[in-house]
């Protein structure tokens, strides 16, 4: 966590391991506004050496422990309207490491609020090996399952949502996205190759697999 000179607080992420966590935050975060999913305020944080970091806005308090309101079976609709949601869209770019912590939930204007954060570990530390159905010994796939357990089936409607608004987003917005990050965060080679995918059948075709996937069951 740092403090940052507009006085907000900001969970700081660098690569690891070789893998561009930069660039996924970046990208994941980007995406899943323009498709209307509630999450973390993304900004580029330069740090004392003048490294260029991904920070995502902290709400409330840093320390964030929801196991107790999840398994007590305190989700309202809302909360669960937005877990639908950010599964589905955490299938469409592989995000294999969702948990309960990764979401927030907070008051605010007297009303209960309710974000995603963390796409560290999906898109470009994957890429091009899109493969799925998800691991099933993956948090993502463990926490949904859990979640399904306590509060019922998946609201297939919802998630199609962020598949149609996936499905519908122009390939040059992504282009812009890519091309707009700091130098260094992302391979050059990698990301034509993914902003090639982005642009062809294949996205739409992913997209139909997931939807497919989701009836059917095998993707849960």
């Amino acid at each position: 966590m740092a403090t940052c000179e507009d006085g907000l607080d900001y969970c700081i992420k660098h690569d690891e391991g070789g893998f561009p966590i930069r660039a996924n935050e970046w990208i994941g975060t980007w995406l899943a506004r323009a498709v209307g999913l509630a999450v973390a305020k993304p900004v580029v944080v330069q740090d004392l050496n003048g490294t260029l970091l991904f920070g995502s806005e902290i709400y409330g308090d840093d320390t964030n422990d929801n196991l107790g309101i999840f398994q007590s079976g305190g989700l309202n609709k809302g909360h669960l309207t937005h877990i639908w949601k950010t599964f589905a869209y955490d299938l469409f770019i592989r995000n294999e490491d969702r948990h309960v912590n990764q979401y927030k939930i907070f008051r605010q204007n007297r009303t209960e609020r309710i974000i995603s954060f963390d796409f560290g570990q999906s898109l470009f530390s994957f890429w091009p090996n899109f493969d799925l159905p998800l691991p099933p010994g993956s948090n993502t796939i463990l926490t949904i399952r859990g979640i399904f357990r306590i509060y019922g089936a998946i609201d297939l409607g919802v998630a199609n949502e962020v598949l149609q608004r996936l499905e519908d987003i122009q390939g040059a917005a992504m282009v812009t996205a890519i091309r707009g990050l700091p130098r260094g965060w992302l391979n050059r080679k990698a990301g034509d190759a993914f902003l090639r995918w982005f642009g062809s059948r294949a996205r739409r075709d992913r997209i139909t697999q997931i939807r497919e996937g989701l009836r059917n069951g095998t993707y849960l």
